[in-house]
């Protein structure tokens, strides 16, 4: 009997660590098989050649906050000017500090307010090259979705450009793709960037090639790996965290009550019918395939980029919300019945907070609570400020501000089949 039998005996008994308190509360179920992938041949290697050494390069010296400086966020021409002591010589904006790396964003483009921010964050990478190169392959598929397009100037993304041990792991809650991380540690990494809050979705790549991934819809953040689809998964797990739409497939939790599920008839998006297409209530979808969704396949059920009307537009309401801004790609839906504001004033993603805003055009709707979320207002008269110092946010015309709650949602990604796709 050889070492290994004692070793997978021993393992049985062994009990799951769990990081930050222990999983989340809600999960999805599990894969069952790995994509069947051809087999890669050795490669030829050529000969390696003396290296050149690398020049020595001065270090960059520690930032010195000014707290009379202006935020991070703002433009600036020079550390001085920033209150966190560092402008980025290269977007000529202040920064959290010199970790935190542009991946989009203009030159001297503003994101202290009124921007969606996307920050990758590293788990357990020893290379500084080796987690630059995964950046670039996990952010390539980004651009492909129209959420995500280089023309919209609603979102920046940057990636905190440092080291960090090993802060996830696999068969979170007993489910071996959900892919769990310390939430806590990924929000404090997210810092060096920008402070965690409403508008900064956080990524956490692990440096593993195991299928895997989640979302935390209360926390602002997505997991996922190194595996080949990856990066559609980082995508599928925004879906949860910044768009707020359920899983898609049967083994989802996906209801009625979450924004892209719904009964017979699908009276919450009925008004795309024959305006913009066809076919936009297909059965089988979400929880025990009891619901119907926008599209047979779409991202939020299948690992692919086809992201139906539906969907679209729901990313479109969150733009107007946290961006205060309407991208390009959305101009389609406003000439549907009364406009995008009016179809997003339903929150059917259960952004807001619950008072009454006569300005509405349904002045009796009440909005609930969801925590990371601000009042839902007309996009000329949404003005959305960031002080940096308490880490809330408020909304100018009342002055209201709420903290972010932390509830321990996580959504795992569909079960990865060799062809992609779930039955």
């Amino acid at each position: 009997m050889d070492i290994s039998y004692w070793v997978s005996f021993l393992l049985l008994f062994l009990p799951l660590k769990y990081v930050n308190g222990g999983p989340p509360s809600i999960v999805t179920s599990a894969p069952t098989f790995e994509p069947t992938l051809n087999p890669t041949p050795n490669p030829t290697l050529n000969p390696t050649p003396n290296p050149t050494p690398n020049p020595t390069l001065n270090p960059t010296p520690n930032p010195t906050p000014n707290p009379m400086g202006s935020e991070v966020g703002k433009g600036c021409e020079e550390h001085a000017e920033c209150s966190s002591g560092y402008c980025s010589p290269e977007k000529n904006t202040c920064y959290a500090s010199p970790e935190c790396k542009a991946i989009k964003q203009a030159v001297g483009a503003t994101f202290h307010e009124n921007r969606i921010i996307l920050v990758l964050v590293g788990s357990g990478f020893t290379s500084l090259t080796d987690w630059e190169s995964q950046v670039d392959t996990t952010y390539s598929i980004f651009p492909s979705f129209e959420f995500f397009e280089d023309a919209n100037d609603s979102f920046h993304a940057f990636y905190v450009d440092k080291l960090e041990p090993s802060f996830c792991y696999y068969n979170c809650n007993g489910i071996q793709r959900l892919l769990c991380c310390d939430v806590a540690k990924a929000h404090s990494i997210t810092a060096d960037c920008f402070p965690p809050g409403s508008t900064v979705q956080t990524m956490v790549i692990h440096n593993d090639y195991e299928y895997g991934g989640a979302g935390y819809f209360d926390d602002n953040m997505g997991t996922s790996s190194r595996h080949v689809g990856a990066p559609l998964v980082a995508v599928h797990e925004f879906g949860h965290s910044l768009f707020d739409l359920a899983d898609e497939y049967s083994s989802g939790r996906g209801t009625a009550s979450y924004p892209n599920c719904e009964n017979v008839g699908c009276s919450k998006w009925a008004d795309l019918e024959g305006l913009i297409g066809s076919n936009f209530c297909n059965s089988g979808g979400c929880q025990g395939g009891e619901y119907y969704t926008g599209d047979a396949n779409s991202f939020m059920k299948v690992l692919n980029s086809n992201v139906d009307h539906v969907n679209n537009r729901y990313s479109c309401c969150t733009y107007l919300i946290f961006a205060n801004s309407i991208p390009t790609y959305c101009d389609k839906y406003n000439v549907i019945g009364d406009g995008l504001a009016s179809f997003c004033e339903n929150d059917y993603q259960n952004y807001g907070y619950p008072f009454r805003d006569d300005r509405l055009s349904n002045s009796s709707r009440l909005f609930s609570e969801k925590g990371k979320y601000m009042k839902l207002q007309k996009p000329v008269t949404l003005s959305i400020d960031l002080n940096i110092a308490v880490k809330r946010y408020s909304v100018d015309t009342n002055a209201l501000g709420q903290h972010k709650t932390k509830k321990k949602y996580a959504w795992s990604i569909p079960e990865n089949k060799s062809y992609w796709r779930i039955f």
